[in-house]
């Protein structure tokens, strides 16, 4: 992110065409293949209450205390309690063979960045090769939560409540990611979150070390990090926010404001990733800058078994994601008026 973000009013006063997808983020490819619990109840317009800390190491435990399912739509404007009940959690025979090597890939990036966009253009290109789905966890916040009321200052890394409760979705996330892997013919996961801190990064390494030994799959882990360097591409980008479901309430002038201010408590928060982090956690480490616009820096590739052919398409996809997506992107960018 730039080192000062333009204020709104600098901005053009308009709402733009989003430059993200028009397909929106799943929970989970196919609710059958859902290893939690299957019933939800919530009340309206209060947060979930939790206990339990959302960095504990048993997840599922934890996604089982909340009976969770996400088969339906919450109705946040109930004034009573509801309950959905759906079918058992199976698993879908298929002729196809069991795939026991899978990937991770972990999202890292500042809001506005285009994590989003660039998952979006990874699994149209992917999906017909390979079984491929995004966990987001701004999907689960909204799906769980009255999300209307989650300005800004819920977005505070000094505001404990609100941290707790981001804490839980993000673990929701990531619970359902590796499930999906693990018993389902799911050949790629994408953790689409900030994970802006080491905190946060090392919960979801360790979480995945746990998987590994405890399930008999291997899950391979990529990190690919987002970044946003050119100011009028991230201007563009939080425009386009306005436009997203947290904001479809609020007046543009506002919206915009309150994005500003989101990502600048994302940005104070954010700890880089560094070396010798990156050594400790293992597995590969891309940062895609300014969307393929700059050299792409990799980490750890060299250590990957090239007759891995998920691998080399996810490679494929991000050595070319300037002239194949990159170009039409910054056209949009630039000639918008």
């Amino acid at each position: 992110m730039p080192e000062s973000l333009i204020i709104p009013e600098k901005l053009p006063l308009q709402r733009l065409k989003s430059n993200e997808s028009t397909t929106s983020s799943t929970f989970s490819r196919n609710s059958s293949s859902s290893s939690v619990a299957t019933s939800i109840s919530t009340t309206a317009h209060s947060p979930i209450q939790f206990k339990h800390s959302p960095l504990s190491p048993s997840l599922t435990s934890l996604t089982e205390a909340l009976q969770l399912s996400f088969s339906k739509p919450v109705d946040h404007h109930s004034t009573t309690t509801t309950t959905t009940t759906a079918a058992p959690p199976t698993t879908t025979p298929t002729n196809e063979p069991v795939q026991l090597e899978k990937w991770c890939i972990i999202l890292v990036g500042l809001p506005a960045s285009g994590k989003s966009s660039i998952t979006a253009n990874l699994m149209n290109s992917l999906k017909p090769n390979v079984h491929i789905d995004t966990f987001n966890a701004g999907f689960i916040r909204r799906k769980l939560s009255n999300f209307e009321n989650q300005d800004s200052k819920f977005f505070d890394f000094n505001n404990p409540e609100g941290k707790k409760q981001r804490d839980l979705y993000a673990t929701i996330s990531l619970d359902h990611l590796l499930n999906s892997l693990i018993v389902d013919n799911l050949d790629i996961g994408i953790l689409d979150a900030t994970n802006s801190t080491r905190e946060r990064r090392d919960y979801i390494f360790n979480t995945i070390k746990q998987k590994n030994s405890s399930s008999g799959v291997k899950i391979n882990t990529m990190v690919l990090e987002i970044k946003c360097e050119d100011q009028k591409c991230w201007e563009y980008n939080a425009r386009a926010k306005t436009k997203g479901p947290d904001y479809a309430k609020m007046g543009y002038d506002v919206a915009l404001k309150d994005f500003i201010n989101r990502a600048h408590k994302y940005r104070d928060a954010f700890e880089e990733i560094t070396k010798d982090e990156m050594i400790k956690d293992g597995g590969v480490f891309i940062t895609l800058k300014d969307v393929g616009r700059a050299n792409i820096e990799k980490f750890g590739v060299e250590n990957i078994d090239h007759d891995d052919q998920v691998f080399e398409m996810i490679m494929k996809f991000i050595d070319c994601y300037y002239e194949e997506f990159g170009k039409d992107y910054l056209d949009l960018v630039y000639n918008d008026v």
